[in-house]
């Protein structure tokens, strides 16, 4: 499998996770409307068409942060082309997804096909982004510079007779997650306070924790790999780590 495919197959595992998180939080709010109308006894189409377009807006952004997240981490370059292709490709969901047959909502005899023309227009106005905004999103992901980590003093002391070197460059694994302890400290913080107690959260904790406790390339790639498909169902919540997730990779593989 090249980087290409690899890519892929990481985008559409991830999409697929984060797609049935947001599925579920907006069927979450579908019921919650259609109890709160039905014991008003009103039929009100922009509130459904408002669910519809925040729901798609959700979906196209994770389809298109999944996909730009899967070329980093796998170090493939966005050129041009690529750009043009990726813009090109979620746009078309975007638009299948506004214009796709709407559900044909109850109370207005003979109106079917009226009311799926409003319920789109009506869609359409609530989608919060573009293919403008699309583009300008992957533009912008690819002018963003990989941040320069701090330079750190490594101290090693050996045996009884110590031998202390300052300013030494280490780039060994132990080192490279030495200096990103705050980034383990605050993923573990984010995940103990956005899943239930459980034994899924149990997993995940404790394949964070042996990725922070490898000690050879060969034992962090596969403790990464462990890590995110523990974490697949939830990976919303990895997007704001993936630079410096992706920084640290490259650095203990490279």
């Amino acid at each position: 499998m090249n980087q290409v495919e690899r890519t892929r197959r990481f985008a559409q595992l991830a999409y697929s996770a984060a797609l049935g998180e947001i599925v579920r939080e907006f069927d979450e709010k579908r019921h919650a409307l259609r109890v709160r109308l039905a014991i008003c006894g009103r039929v009100v189409t922009n509130e459904h068409a408002k669910l519809d377009g925040e729901q798609i807006t959700a979906a196209i952004k994770a389809q298109l942060n999944t996909l730009l997240d899967g070329y980093e981490l796998n170090g493939v370059p966005v050129d041009d082309e690529m750009a043009a292709t990726i813009a090109s490709e979620v746009g078309r969901s975007l638009e299948a997804s506004i214009t796709r047959p709407a559900e044909i909502l109850p109370g207005i005899p003979g109106m079917a096909e009226v009311m799926k023309c409003v319920h789109v227009y009506q869609v359409r106005r609530h989608v919060g982004i573009s293919p403008a905004w699309i583009r300008n999103e992957i533009d912008r992901r690819r002018s963003i510079k990989t941040p320069q980590t701090e330079p750190f003093t490594l101290y090693q002391v050996d045996n009884d007779n110590p031998q202390v070197n300052v300013d030494r460059a280490d780039n060994s694994v132990t080192a490279v997650i030495r200096a990103n302890g705050q980034l383990f400290a605050d993923l573990r913080h984010k995940i103990e306070a956005c899943l239930r107690e459980g034994s899924e959260r149990t997993v995940i904790l404790e394949k964070l924790s042996g990725l922070e406790q490898a000690q050879s390339p060969q034992l962090f790639a596969q403790s990464y790999s462990d890590f995110i498909s523990a974490a697949a169902r939830h990976i919303l919540l990895l997007i704001p780590f993936n630079p410096s997730l992706t920084e640290m990779v490259h650095k203990v593989l490279a």
